[in-house]
């Protein structure tokens, strides 16, 4: 007997050449045959001794017995193909829920890459309003986007950092890092293009680029719905002064209380800013710059992020290379050798 509740049996066919063949046979069926036949049966049986009268009772009582078996049986397979019936509309159903919700999630997956996209580009078209102030910015802000990734990347490695930094937040840090001085659109080009030092008026406005940026993509934040990369531009443009000693602007917060995507673009944006030539300096040499940010380790600088620009110095030079001259790569462009793990050495 198998099936569901038993309502089927199994009779094996009497043909030798197919030992193997088997007819499925209602369980219901073969009660109900057995109903009529075995107190027939049993009273012939009785009639073939010639004492019928002594069969009666023997043949009712196995007549009763039987026919309640067979009402049993019958009612549990009724039961059963119900039950049949309705697994298999749930599982028609099933099945047709499923396709759905596959569907949804392939159209989520799609809206998704479009709002990536669409935020991305948002982020792009805000970068070459930041460079449409000076040509030479370009340069310099796919540097910092390039550095900025590297030392997020590391930093993920970490079990303080893993969760933080995780693959959208480094992605964001990647694309909204930029726009970390978009605020600089509103300073005047003699105080932001000048040769020499700047008076102490000249720095109070040039220092409220970061207030300007922030108020900008906080604004443009509150209309973007949730929108990672102009969250993290808003920390970047806002905080990327701080310095981990307390003594930065524009609100002088101490260490872990500044965010640390600004954390990490601090150290990016000085570092290019010291390797490269600006219209009030000359660039300073890797092994300078080194010596600046280790000195600055615990004051301007995350003692953590100067120990992931360490233990990857040698890929801030390679990209600081691949990044410069008159046909310089896209920080797009990179190989993703320079965010594997590396070997802690100097340039």
């Amino acid at each position: 007997m198998r099936g569901s509740l038993g309502r089927w049996v199994d009779v094996a066919a009497s043909n030798t050449r197919s030992p193997t063949a088997h007819v499925r046979v209602p369980l219901a069926a073969v009660t109900g045959t057995a109903v009529v036949l075995v107190p027939g049966t049993v009273l012939a049986g009785f009639v073939a001794a010639g004492a019928w009268r002594l069969g009666l009772v023997p043949a009712a009582i196995v007549l009763a017995s039987l026919w309640l078996m067979h009402r049993k049986i019958a009612s549990l397979a009724a039961t059963a193909h119900r039950a049949e019936q309705a697994l298999a509309t749930s599982a028609s159903l099933g099945s047709r829920q499923k396709s759905e919700v596959e569907g949804l999630r392939e159209r989520l997956a799609a809206q998704s890459q479009e709002l990536r996209t669409a935020q991305e580009a948002t982020a792009f078209a805000l970068m070459k309003l930041v460079e449409a102030r000076d040509p030479s910015t370009g340069v310099h802000l796919e540097r910092v986007r390039a550095y900025a990734k590297l030392l997020a990347s590391t930093l993920a490695r970490s079990p303080r950092y893993r969760n933080v930094l995780d693959e959208l937040m480094i992605s964001a840090i990647h694309t909204a890092s930029p726009l970390h001085d978009i605020g600089k659109v509103g300073v005047s080009d003699m105080i932001l293009l000048k040769p020499g030092s700047l008076t102490p008026e000249e720095m109070a406005l040039m220092r409220r680029h970061t207030t300007m940026g922030g108020q900008t993509l906080r604004a443009i934040a509150r209309r973007g719905l949730d929108n990672p990369y102009i969250e993290v531009a808003y920390d970047l443009a806002m905080y990327h002064h701080e310095r981990w000693d307390g003594a930065g602007y524009p609100f002088g917060l101490p260490g872990p209380h500044i965010p640390i995507a600004a954390r990490i673009i601090a150290l990016a944006d000085v570092y290019d800013a010291l390797t490269s030539k600006r219209c009030y300096k000359p660039a300073f040499s890797h092994a300078e710059s080194r010596a600046y940010i280790l000195e600055q380790t615990g004051k301007h600088f995350d003692p953590e992020v100067v120990e992931a620009f360490l233990s990857r110095e040698l890929d801030f030079v390679r990209i600081r290379e691949a990044l410069t001259g008159d046909m310089p790569m896209q920080s797009e462009d990179l190989p993703d050798a320079l965010h594997a793990p590396a070997e802690r050495g100097a340039a």
